[in-house]
């Protein structure tokens, strides 16, 4: 970071809920088992890696 005069913080903790989608995949999105243990897009964190990625 030498010679930079520009330097950022950025706050992530509530950046991956902000990705949008279509609205028709929303249903698609989460599933409950009967134990309750949910799946989804919530595991995916490679995604929210890749929206991120060019912020480097």
């Amino acid at each position: 970071m030498s010679g930079s005069v520009i330097y950022s913080a950025i706050d992530l903790t509530d950046g991956f809920y902000q990705i949008l989608m279509r609205e028709s995949d929303i249903p698609l999105t989460a599933v409950s088992t009967p134990s309750g243990m949910p799946l989804g897009v919530a595991r995916d964190t490679a995604g929210f890696e890749e929206c991120t990625g060019h912020l480097q």
